[in-house]
């Protein structure tokens, strides 16, 4: 069968990846056609679009690069029709996706949204979308399967496929001593806005060891050289492991942390309009996915004018003269442990989509 998959950003690629290695154990003949990035390639895959091009992170950069994004929803639209694939399979990137959601329903397609809108933050109004144009919706965390079932959409849960992952090929071991890890982000606005602040804590804690979590494709714009650092990339499980402390941007890279039981806080910094912008039209208690998952503050969160030096480096202070920090930290990441583990989540996602594709 022929599956047309469409995911924007980084996180949502290497999920896209995984499940499609799954699809193709289920399903010996599929062949996928990916709006998405180079990451996701398979031998039995064609890269239509890679979204890398249009590096868009946030509310202004989507206005800025609002022609572009429409020559490429006509471009996936125009795709679709060609391929007339059996399924199309959307992960994340709402804005984008829930216009092809639209179309594909228009034209008759199967449309199965894995990880979808987080209407639960902000947006309610697409939840009747979600209603009117999927077919399936595929959730990867417990709160959303409580959150979509109780506005009545058909919504599937079969566990977090990170925690599955992670817990089966990344097993605890001992930490080095005074290293800590520094994850700025997979984009280059996020990488811009937070290295600096790292930067001066590197050049404060002479003390401590440092290593930058690198992503290819992306400038670490450091002033200079530092002893006490390194950049080493495409390893962010393995420091996750051997790292003390990590400071974390919001996001995927947080609830890694928090399954590989890494003392951490989340820091976030945007530009003045996207951060006024989601002040107006977010409506969640904390942004941390572990704070969010437990309902409570587990990581300590740095937003915006808190995520600086004095802050970052008080935080460190008080991790390795306060034992009770690690100690309630690692009870509350036994704890989303359990309530996200699941085992095969990958297959059983695959199944469901190979079973949903056949009805097409």
């Amino acid at each position: 069968m022929k599956y047309f998959i469409i995911a924007g950003d980084y996180s949502g690629q290497i999920k896209g990846k995984e499940l499609m290695k799954s699809i193709s154990i289920e399903d010996a003949d599929a062949k996928f056609f990916i709006f998405g990035s180079e990451l996701m390639k398979l031998s039995n895959s064609a890269i239509l679009f890679d979204f890398k091009s249009l590096k868009i992170m946030g509310f202004w950069d989507v206005l800025i690069h609002i022609f572009k994004l429409k020559k490429v929803l006509q471009s996936c639209k125009n795709a679709i029709l060609e391929t007339k694939p059996d399924s199309i399979i959307l992960i994340d990137f709402a804005g984008f996706n829930l216009r092809i959601a639209k179309f594909a329903k228009k034209n008759n397609f199967k449309v199965i949204y894995f990880i979808p809108p987080k209407v639960w933050a902000w947006n309610e109004k697409r939840i009747e979308k979600l209603k009117k144009y999927c077919d399936e919706i595929i959730v990867i965390f417990r709160f959303e399967f409580d959150y979509f079932k109780s506005k009545m959409l058909e919504t599937h849960y079969f566990g977090n496929p990170d925690t599955d992952f992670l817990l089966s090929n990344f097993k605890q071991k001992k930490r080095n001593k005074n290293q800590i890890v520094l994850m700025p982000g997979s984009r280059q606005s996020e990488v811009d806005n937070s290295i600096y602040v790292f930067e001066k804590l590197i050049q404060e804690r002479r003390d401590l060891n440092f290593i930058i979590a690198g992503v290819d494709n992306i400038k670490y714009n450091l002033s200079k050289k530092y002893n006490n650092l390194k950049i080493q990339f495409n390893s962010n499980y393995q420091l996750m492991q051997e790292s003390e402390f990590g400071f974390i941007v919001s996001g995927t890279a947080n609830f890694e942390a928090s399954i590989l039981k890494l003392p951490h806080v989340v820091c976030y910094k945007t530009n003045s309009i996207n951060y006024l912008i989601a002040k107006i039209l977010i409506k969640v208690k904390f942004i941390a996915l572990s704070n969010l998952i437990l309902n409570k503050i587990l990581v300590k969160e740095l937003i915006q004018k808190d995520f600086n030096y004095l802050k970052c480096n008080a935080i460190l202070d008080n991790f390795y003269q306060e034992k009770s920090l690690n100690k309630n930290q690692n009870e509350g990441f036994e704890a989303i442990q359990k309530i996200e583990f699941a085992s095969d989540v990958y297959k059983k996602i695959a199944q469901k989509v190979v079973l949903v594709s056949k009805k097409a």
